[in-house]
């Protein structure tokens, strides 16, 4: 399995013992908040290490509850900035490096407006060279 696809894979799984959705990002879903969307932002190799392969991985999660649950938002998100920095992957051996948040009132659904915490998180990936 591809590193980025085992991180990705594993961010949902982790993601999910929350007990709220979680979509990939473009994925059709309902309009039943909170729930969770997961891509991955960005990835670029890193070649001057001597015997390890490393690819740093950006993570976005974004978390999406109703406006009018603002706190309900902010628990969330501590437990996911908590679970994120305890991640395993199933194949790859992985870093936590940092994290970002931005909050935003997001008026992309037309018939909602929603509270919507933005998160990054960046991680080492770690591979042998072959």
């Amino acid at each position: 399995m591809e590193p980025e696809v085992d991180l990705l894979l594993s961010v949902k799984k982790l993601l999910k013992s929350m007990q709220i959705p979680v979509y990939d990002l473009g994925q059709q879903r309902p309009e039943k908040f909170p729930q969770i969307i997961v891509y991955l932002q960005n990835e670029q190799e890193i070649t001057d290490l001597k015997v390890m392969d490393c690819v740093k991985a950006t993570i976005g999660v974004d978390v999406y509850v109703d406006i009018t649950q603002q706190g309900k938002s902010l628990m969330i998100g501590r437990k996911v900035a908590n679970l994120m920095q305890r991640l395993k992957l199933s194949e790859w051996p992985l870093r936590y490096s940092d994290y970002s948040m931005r909050p935003i009132v997001d008026t992309s659904l037309q018939s909602r407006t929603l509270y919507r915490l933005a998160f990054l998180f960046d991680y080492f990936i770690y591979g042998k060279k072959g």
